[in-house]
């Protein structure tokens, strides 16, 4: 069920940024693979709660997009897959 929800509010924050903030829409990043959720996860040692893993699928950080308001500048990510 969380997962569920996690993944529901996602698709209502793209659908009002489709409409509304064309820009920042088009920064996302696509979603992480399972393979990378479970790398991670092997590396911190810890279970990536299931709200957050389900996010993560969703998207997995954003791109650089000139004027895309809501999202932090300069290639910050909600993750970016760690490549040790």
């Amino acid at each position: 069920m969380q997962a569920r929800q996690a993944t529901e509010a996602w698709q209502r924050i793209e659908s009002w940024l489709r409409r509304h903030a064309p820009t920042t829409h088009a920064a996302p990043k696509s979603g992480a693979l399972e393979a990378e959720l479970a790398a991670l996860e092997e590396v911190i040692g810890v279970r990536i709660p299931v709200p957050l893993r389900a996010l993560w699928r969703q998207c997995a950080g954003s791109r650089d997009v000139r004027g895309a308001g809501l999202f932090p500048d300069h290639g910050w990510a909600l993750w970016e897959p760690w490549n040790g």
